[in-house]
């Protein structure tokens, strides 16, 4: 996988933004098409004329993988809050599979599913919000990932994406 481009995020800091959906070729989270999760990117308007740029998965699965910038955080256990903004056109359901720390599973590569989030406002932008107690983020997910966003029912763009370390 291509090094990060990204300016230096620091493990210091709080918190990192994909403005641009982990599209940009300056951003500290990347989304990163595989051979069975591809996706196409560009620019998205919502009802009341909002723009953002995003990601729609095209692959049957739906899925869409992450890779965050190692110099923000990687291989240590703690908690963490992903927010996503997504745009659906039909009530959907979408779910974060993530690296975890949870070791009572007792294996090295750890992808712990949260809970779905549901959807029911459709045609425009809604922030989702995924707090997980025990991430890890060491690049064991599928080819050295972090996380990937999942949508299980509907159909969803993802748009700019936070990943904030949380204190609980």
């Amino acid at each position: 996988m291509v090094p990060f481009k990204a300016p230096l995020v620091g493990s210091n800091r709080n918190e990192v933004v994909a403005k641009e959906a982990g599209s940009g070729p300056n951003e500290p989270i990347r989304a990163v098409p595989l051979p069975n999760a591809q996706f196409e990117t560009g620019t998205f308007t919502d009802q009341a004329g909002t723009r953002l740029h995003g990601i729609k998965p095209k692959s049957p699965n739906g899925e869409v993988y992450y890779d965050l910038d190692d110099r923000f955080w990687f291989d240590q256990g703690g908690a963490a809050e992903i927010q996503v903004q997504v745009i659906c056109q039909k009530p959907s359901r979408i779910r974060l599979d993530y690296d975890s720390s949870d070791n009572l599973l007792g294996i090295m590569s750890v992808a712990k599913r949260a809970s779905p989030r549901k959807v029911l406002e459709v045609g425009v932008w809604k922030i989702l919000v995924f707090s997980v107690p025990d991430a890890r983020f060491a690049n064991r997910q599928y080819e050295r990932c972090d996380f990937r966003l999942v949508v299980e029912e509907g159909d969803a763009v993802f748009g700019p994406i936070t990943v904030r370390r949380s204190k609980s």
